[in-house]
C-alpha cells in the first residue's frame, strides 16, 4: 500500500501486481477525506491488460504444442520409427506444413542400421528455433503495445 499526501487529503492506493510484471491494472482505490473522515471509493481504468495477457498465453500455448510435435518428430526420426505407424505418420504429416519453409537448408544425415534408418534433420532444429523466436517476438510486441497504452492516470 502506498500513501500519497495531497494537502489535506491522504490517498491510499492498493496495487495489484502481476507475477510477471508490476504493471497497473483495472483497480479501485480509496480516497480518504481527512476533514470529514469520509471514504470515497473510486475506480481507475488503465488499459485492457487481461485480453492482451490472454493473447500472449495463447501464443505460448500454441508454441508449446508445436514444439512438442517437433520434439516427437525429432525423436522418431533419430530412432528410426516406422513411418507407416498411424501416430508417427500423423506427426510427420502435421509437422511437414510448418517445416516447409526450411526445406533444403541442410542435407539430412542418415545412418543405416540393421533394421532401421536413423535420420537427423537439421531443418527441424532450425524450425524449432525460428518458431520459438517468432512467438517470443510477437508476445513481446504485444507487451510493448500494452505498456504504451497503459499510462497511469490518477
Amino acid at each position: 500500500m502506498e500513501n500519497v499526501i495531497y494537502g489535506n487529503r491522504v490517498s491510499a492506493i492498493m496495487e495489484i501486481e502481476n507475477q510477471r510484471d508490476k504493471e497497473l491494472d483495472n483497480k479501485s482505490y480509496n480516497e480518504i477525506d481527512v476533514q470529514s473522515s469520509e471514504i470515497k471509493k473510486k475506480q481507475r481504468f488503465v488499459g485492457n491488460k487481461d485480453s492482451n495477457s490472454k493473447i500472449v498465453k495463447y501464443i505460448y500455448y500454441l508454441l508449446g504444442v508445436l514444439e512438442v510435435f517437433f520434439a516427437f518428430r525429432f525423436i522418431f526420426k533419430i530412432l528410426g520409427a516406422n513411418a507407416e505407424s498411424t501416430f508417427v505418420s500423423f506427426i510427420y504429416s502435421s509437422t511437414n506444413l510448418f517445416l516447409a519453409p526450411f526445406a533444403g537448408i541442410f542435407r539430412f544425415a542418415v545412418a543405416d542400421g540393421i533394421e532401421t534408418k536413423s535420420v537427423l534433420e537439421p531443418n527441424l532444429i532450425i524450425g524449432m528455433i525460428v518458431y520459438a523466436l517468432l512467438a517470443l517476438g510477437i508476445a513481446k510486441l504485444i507487451e510493448i503495445n500494452r505498456k504504451n497504452n497503459n499510462t497511469p492516470s490518477l
